[in-house]
Order: structure tokens, then sequence, then C-alpha cells
């Protein structure tokens, strides 16, 4: 076992700890992080709950310290993360464009756009690049709905 973890349970928390083992409709996460718990009071170590969990050594180092500092409620709780790609300012989501016929747009570099026919009709797109390099590898499709990327 690591260094600097010991956990040694209460009836209160293995009760509660088996009883999330044991629920049938407990979400799986919660029933592994228990099981980790579990498995650390019995002083197993970190390679043996590894195998029995299906988990990576950080993943159990993760909660056995959550468990040290928070108890049962901070294994039942995920902490939230930033996401993984920055919201738009708010001034470009404002910002709309409507096209109609024989009307252009221009896009900055690396700005995130999407394109979308708002009428019936057939909308032709002309593509005009500008600068030195004119390859598409450098094009990142964020969320596309047609399945290109």
């Amino acid at each position: 076992m690591r260094p600097g973890i010991a956990i040694t349970l209460t009836a209160a928390d293995r009760l509660r700890l088996e009883g999330i083992i044991h629920n049938r409709n407990a979400p799986q996460k919660h029933v592994w992080r228990a099981r980790i718990i579990l498995l650390t009071d019995q002083g197993v170590g970190t390679l043996a709950i590894m195998a029995a969990t299906g988990k990576s050594k950080t993943c159990v180092w993760r909660w056995q310290e959550r468990f040290m500092a928070e108890g049962v409620d901070g294994l039942l709780r995920d902490k939230t993360r930033p996401p993984g790609i920055a919201p738009l300012e708010t001034a470009l989501v404002d910002k709309v464009v409507a096209l109609t016929r024989a009307q252009s747009v221009d896009i900055p570099k690396g700005a995130r756009h999407r394109l979308e026919n708002l009428h019936d009709g057939l909308v032709e797109v002309i593509e005009v690049q500008f600068g030195d390099y004119l390859g598409e590898d450098d094009i990142v499709r964020y969320d596309d709905i047609y399945n290109r990327a």
C-alpha cells in the first residue's frame, strides 16, 4: 500500500459502501469507487486493487485520497472540470450572419463557424482562400452533424 494512505472505516461507512455495491441501481462508477475503499480498508495493495477493479493506479489513488478528505459523500459526486473547448465570446455568439442571394461573408482565419441553409432552395458555397498555404489539412471540425470528421 502507498505510504500516507490509512483508511479505517467506521461501521456506518462500511454498511453504506456495501449498500452501494449491492444496490443494483447504483451507478457503476459509485460501485467501483466503493470497492476501492473496501479493499483498501482490508489492507489490499494498490496492484491487487487495480486488478480487482480494472482501474489505473492514479484512479485508485485519487479515490483513496478523496475518501480520506471527504468520506463516503466524496465518492458519490464528481468534481466539476473546465470544458475542453473554451466557450465562444458573447459578442461572437450574438453575431449571426443571415445571407440572402448574391451576398458574401468574410470569415477570419481560425474563427469557428457553421454554415446553414435556412431556405428551401439550394445554396452554392464558393470558398476562397488567401495566403501562401492553400491546403485543407489545417481544418478542424468541432461538431459535424454529417459525420465527415
